[in-house]
């Protein structure tokens, strides 16, 4: 009798115990700005608890990246929290950073600035997040510390075929990827008022403006713009270095060396890329 009064007991406290309740943030919206901050919600799931956060992670801070342009050293987790059934772990986390210091990243186009102002770790972790979307391979954090920067900065994505608000966000993602690039590249790359740097800065400021002229005119942005992981149907762009790696090796073309009558005729080899003539990009003052 005593032990049936113990496990009765036993029973009753397990019930009386309350229920831990979700966190509220988990019902908001993916994306608020609550007291002055940028607050971004992001979600996944894996089989894997560990994957499923860095996963959850990576898709809050991408999304940050691409409207402040890159992850400002004031950002921070705010929490995280992890459901567990018996095959799968959904995790989510919640990430904010100041207005004011995305308001700030936004307008850096100098990359001294850049770096000195950006969060290299989050950096880091987005470029790990970027490649396990592409591959399904968790990479490993060491293959950044020698980042193979592209020769020449790309031109903007092209608005053929797109609405003008898709194009606003494709090429806020083109912002978003170049800066990314100068932030995880060599420390001897982009010197302070180098040739480098000013090339840089000269080329992405056109994409620069139109985002800043595209925002001016739809105010709402700044207030409730939809995260880039929501977007339907949008396109996105491959990075730096992945086209730079996609485009074909340089062919050897052989012309004949126009020599005087009489002498010894031989044949010069250059590298052509396929591209034809190129043509010196304007400079545009930053």
């Amino acid at each position: 009798m005593k032990k049936m009064i113990l496990f009765l007991g036993l029973l009753g406290a397990c019930a009386s115990q309350p229920k831990v309740e979700k966190p509220v943030w988990l019902t908001q919206p993916t994306r608020i700005v609550d007291n002055g901050y940028i607050v971004y919600v992001g979600s996944a799931e894996d089989g894997n608890a560990e994957r499923a956060q860095f996963k959850a992670e990576g898709l809050a801070l991408e999304d940050l990246a691409n409207e402040c342009s890159f992850i400002p050293k004031g950002a921070r987790i705010e929490d995280r929290y992890s459901e567990k059934d018996k095959y799968f772990t959904k995790a989510y986390v919640k990430i904010g950073l100041e207005f004011a210091e995305c308001e700030k990243a936004k307008h850096a186009n100098d990359p001294a600035t850049i770096r000195e102002i950006a969060n290299t770790s989050f950096t880091e972790q987005i470029r790990r997040y970027q490649d396990l979307s592409e591959t399904g391979d968790m990479p490993d954090p060491a293959q950044y510390a020698a980042l193979e920067v592209p020769p020449n900065v790309e031109p903007m994505p092209s608005s053929a075929g797109m609405s003008e608000s898709t194009h606003f966000y494709v090429v806020r993602q083109y912002v978003a990827y170049q800066k990314e690039t100068v932030i995880l590249s060599p420390p001897t790359m982009y010197a302070a008022n180098s040739p480098e740097a000013q090339h840089w800065s000269a080329a992405i400021q056109p994409a620069v403006t139109q985002v800043q002229t595209y925002q001016s005119k739809n105010p709402v942005l700044e207030t409730k713009p939809e995260a880039w992981s929501h977007l339907a149907d949008h396109p996105k762009l491959p990075r730096p270095e992945t086209l730079m790696a996609s485009r074909p090796a340089p062919r050897a073309v052989y012309k004949p060396v126009k020599t005087p009558k009489g002498a010894h005729v031989t044949s010069g080899v250059h590298h052509d890329s396929g591209g034809g003539k190129k043509k010196k990009r304007k400079k545009h003052s930053s």
